[in-house]
């Protein structure tokens, strides 16, 4: 669900300009800690989920278990299941059981609709932060007949995905005119600070490419965590205050190539040789576990099949040093945790969530 596959694509010789990603634009304000190999040994990454508990998502049946296409899921203080919807325009809420509870949302540009949701956060008092493609950000509050709007701000820059630590608000942003990776935002949506740059080139437009990625937040530590979907395997830590803390490198990660193209615009190529694309499909802090990093790899084939599945690679890493394991055993994709609970999302053969618990092992 937090792919983003670039379809490669050969553009005409006399309007290549620069290619990226470049090394020489990759920001070295954080030097490199850990180095984890995707292609590497594999060892136990202290993880263990157990079967099934609940399974929200069907094939066929009730028209609130069929998804479109699922986004990003969350989990409320009361340990409900929230399931974004974003092809759908809404949020569905289930209890801990998988019993269906109510609809949020629905599509359109008024209070509490949406154009294309793209990230979900629980707040401290349980409220819904919702943001879309078009830079709203919707609070939905807690009431006696269920979740209802209670405000709308539009953002200066796009949101990918969003976490809370000590209390404030940390985005994953994306903005053409500041390559900052992280903002942290007041309750208004104002933008308290940003910080984190990793890729700056002269385009300003690769450099929002790049940069698009995703955040995770750990309260234990107090560190905010950013990884790109795509292009860069690069894992960075950073308090709260912008302080860069650790960095950790991916390497054997597969990815297309950026051509800067005459009239300004971009271009994708497959790198020669290339057997296919890795991309981040979760990124996600597991209390007592680490900070579990998944990329999906898609053959070419596969990538123009679309709907194919991948192989996974799971990496644990250890959220004060960033040390990091590759995990020896087949992991779904963790959407989000809970109190001794995660929520995994799968894609094939039909968009559903299961709920598992966790340990440490």
């Amino acid at each position: 669900m937090l792919s983003l596959v670039i379809p490669a694509a050969t553009a005409p010789a006399n309007e290549q300009g620069g290619r990226h990603p470049d090394a020489k634009f990759i920001s070295e304000s954080v030097r490199t800690s850990n180095t984890v190999r995707l292609n590497g040994p594999r060892a136990a990454a202290g993880l263990r989920l157990a079967a099934a508990a609940a399974t929200i998502g069907v094939e066929d049946g009730s028209d609130h278990l069929i998804f479109n296409r699922i986004d990003g899921v969350a989990v409320t203080r009361a340990g409900n299941i929230v399931v974004m919807d974003a092809k759908a325009n809404e949020l569905r809420v289930f209890d801990r059981t998988g019993k269906f509870v109510e609809r949020i949302g629905r599509a359109g540009d008024g209070p509490g609709e949406f154009r294309n949701p793209a990230a979900i956060v629980v707040a401290p008092r349980d409220e819904l932060l919702v943001i879309d493609l078009r830079r709203r950000l919707s609070t939905f509050v807690k009431g006696p007949q269920g979740y209802r709007i209670a405000n709308t701000v539009t953002l200066p820059f796009g949101v990918q995905s969003m976490c809370y630590l000590r209390n404030e608000l940390v985005a994953a942003s994306r903005s053409e005119k500041d390559s900052a990776v992280v903002a942290v935002l007041d309750s208004t949506g104002a933008v308290k600070r940003r910080f984190g740059r990793l890729y700056q080139s002269p385009n300003s437009y690769v450099n929002a490419t790049i940069n698009s990625g995703r955040v995770a937040c750990d309260e234990t530590s107090g560190l905010v965590f950013f990884t790109p979907k795509s292009l860069i395997g690069d894992i960075r830590a950073y308090r709260l205050d912008g302080t860069p803390v650790w960095r950790t490198t991916v390497s054997d990660l597969s990815a297309n190539v950026l051509l800067e193209q005459s009239d300004g615009g971009i271009a994708v190529e497959s790198r020669p040789n290339s057997a296919g694309v890795h991309n981040l499909s979760g990124f996600v802090m597991v209390p007592g576990v680490g900070l579990v990093t998944q990329y999906d790899f898609l053959s070419n084939a596969q990538l123009r099949e679309r709907d194919a599945a991948g192989v996974r690679f799971t990496v644990v890493l250890n959220p004060n040093t960033g040390q990091a394991v590759l995990s020896d055993q087949p992991v779904p994709v963790i959407g989000a945790v809970g109190p001794r609970m995660a929520v995994v999302t799968f894609d094939a053969p039909f968009p559903r969530v299961e709920i598992r618990a966790f340990s440490a092992r």
